[in-house]
């Protein structure tokens, strides 16, 4: 069995341990723990994240992995040794996960990107989540009572932001930390999106120092969420992303963008989407 890719981010996680245990097991992924950090084994077709390790097992050959959680896993140069089970890593694709590898948005562009999110952002509000919170209108907003948490912590942010009070922005904006449900829950997925959207604008004096205010806030206060959202912040923090929040920093096609953010998670794409869109609009 081959590993057919994983992130740059990834690649230096591999490097810092070579043991490693089963976190847990879903159909389509087994999360592996090194570190503070889990890794994700998943099979052919499923979209990447920084933290994926692809295989080239389909989907129903890797639900014949018969794992657990707590069982070990072992990291060679060559390989990773699972159970009973060996997967190559040698020959696999090594991606560029950091979204500093792509030029920043200039205005122009940051105002063609922000047309082009709030029309992905509105064609994808059916999948739920945080749906269409950080668009200038709350028409349609479905009032959670996650999301009316999330809508106050945001306009504490706005505020602190307008000041440029950005360790008080940061700080309200690190309470979205484990709000919301799922495996990602929606304000982890949001936090990502603003990191990545600071990310985008860091060519501005102001959005770099709100970046590395929120970074900290984040990495403080990770533990509030469960350790695999833990894991996908942490990666946000040190500027890794998904080939899907690539594209949007290359200026993907908004039918690419509408395709890539529809197939990650329930609602972790349009919740990632308006994170983006949040940090661009400040």
């Amino acid at each position: 069995m081959q590993i057919t890719s994983y992130s740059v981010y990834a690649q230096g996680i591999l490097r810092q341990g070579s043991v490693a245990a089963v976190h847990s097991v879903y159909r389509n992924t087994i999360n592996l723990w090194i570190g503070e950090t889990v890794l994700s084994l998943q099979p052919a077709g499923i979209p990447l994240s920084p933290l994926s390790l692809a295989t080239d097992l389909s989907a129903d050959q890797f639900a014949l992995l018969d794992v657990a959680p707590g069982d070990a896993a072992n990291f060679r140069d060559e390989e990773i040794i699972l159970a009973k089970w060996r997967f190559a890593k040698s020959g696999g694709q090594i991606w560029d996960s950091a979204l500093t590898s792509i030029p920043a948005l200039a205005p122009s562009g940051a105002k063609r990107c922000m047309c082009k999110l709030q029309e992905g952002i509105a064609a994808l509000a059916y999948k739920g989540g945080f749906a269409d919170i950080a668009l200038p209108t709350a028409e349609g907003w479905r009032a959670s009572p996650a999301a009316c948490r999330a809508m106050e912590q945001l306009l504490s942010v706005r505020h602190f932001a307008a000041e440029k009070r950005w360790q008080e922005a940061a700080r309200s904006a690190a309470g979205l930390i484990g709000l919301g449900e799922g495996l990602t829950p929606s304000g982890d997925d949001f936090l990502c999106g603003m990191a990545a959207g600071l990310l985008m604008r860091r060519q501005k004096g102001q959005a770099r120092e709100f970046l590395a205010c929120l970074q900290e806030e984040i990495l403080n206060a990770a533990e509030r969420t469960n350790q695999i959202s833990a894991s996908f912040l942490r990666s946000a923090c040190a500027g890794h992303f998904s080939p899907a929040v690539l594209a949007v920093a290359e200026g993907c096609s908004h039918s690419k963008l509408i395709d890539a953010f529809s197939r990650i998670g329930h609602s972790s794409g349009l919740d990632t989407l308006n994170g983006i869109l949040f940090s661009l609009m400040l």
